[in-house]
């Protein structure tokens, strides 16, 4: 499968669990947007674009709206986002980069970071 990433957004904050915004191009066809480069707590990991619902018990939960289904897609698809998403950090720090966060965008705990429109979005290429 050919994929192309571009990190739409670096985010150098060390505080911000989201680390990057990625957007991907599948066989010169198909654009996802809103991936995300996540920190957990077992390190880095991508996390696929998705929406948030309430249950009927009132529980917020969140539902991934593009996925791959072959567990070598996946895999191909977080190694490539990966792989773009340290060339992005490595060039940001190379080049004395600043965050793109200003103190206006900080979060309050809860509230989520909306990935901006590709044609507002940083490019790290």
């Amino acid at each position: 499968m050919s994929i192309e990433v571009r990190i739409s957004r670096l985010n150098l904050n060390p505080n911000n669990p989201v680390k990057a915004y990625a957007s991907v191009t599948l066989e010169n066809g198909y654009a996802v947007h809103g991936l995300k480069v996540c920190n957990g707590q077992n390190g880095l990991f991508v996390s696929m674009p998705s929406t948030s619902y309430v249950d009927q018990n009132g529980v917020k939960k969140y539902r991934d709206v593009f996925h791959p289904v072959k567990k070598e897609s996946r895999e191909e698809l977080i190694s490539s986002v990966m792989s773009e998403y340290k060339a992005a950090l490595q060039h940001a720090l190379e080049f004395g980069q600043q965050m793109e966060n200003s103190p206006s965008q900080e979060l309050s705990e809860g509230q989520e970071l909306e990935e901006p429109e590709p044609e507002m979005a940083m490019m790290y290429m």
